[in-house]
């Protein structure tokens, strides 16, 4: 018995002789390291991962022209969202579409390249900007009736005919 109170005594003095050289720094080597904190994905990562392109400016053309003003800043950091979607082409199926395209005061002026028919990931400008570059209006002379005719005036009238769409980027999942 008193041999093991011995043992035990020497071992409590030892261990308070470890705990008065423990200085900070040996404190923290000895600690485990957790992993670090959860980072969310990227956008461009889960494009990959999706098996979607991510498309970025093919060129940028001009330096950035000055400052955006003050009102236009949450306009201008929507615009600039990805949002996904298929570009369709019905002229030439499967023909990308190259365009330049600058909307506000402070961007430079990029040139963007579209494939067409597969999934990708664009800013929502650059969608919007699809829809209105790809609609057209067809226009013809419409003859007027006999009736209506006067020595002096014109025989037929130019009116519209049409609204036509060369092609359309439709949104695709949660951006719909």
């Amino acid at each position: 018995m008193k041999k093991e109170t011995s043992n035990l005594a020497q071992a409590a003095v030892g261990l308070q002789e470890d705990l008065k050289n423990m200085t900070i720094d040996k404190i923290d080597a000895t600690a485990e390291r957790s992993e670090p904190a959860f980072q969310p994905e990227t956008l461009e990562a889960i494009a990959k991962r999706e098996g979607a392109l991510y498309i970025k400016p093919k060129r940028r053309l001009s330096p950035p022209l000055g400052t955006l003003p003050e009102k236009q800043r949450a306009e201008h950091k929507r615009a600039w969202e990805y949002v996904k979607g298929i570009y369709e082409n019905y002229v030439i199926s499967g023909e990308p579409i190259t365009f330049n395209l600058c909307l506000y005061p402070g961007d430079a002026d990029y040139q963007w390249e579209i494939p067409c028919n597969v999934h990708v990931y664009v800013p929502r400008m650059v969608a919007q900007h699809l829809e209105e570059i790809q609609k057209y209006h067809t226009f013809s002379y419409i003859e007027r009736p006999q009736n209506r005719w006067t020595p002096d005036d014109f025989t037929h009238q130019f009116s519209a005919t049409g609204t036509h769409y060369r092609g359309k980027f439709r949104p695709v999942g949660a951006f719909a």
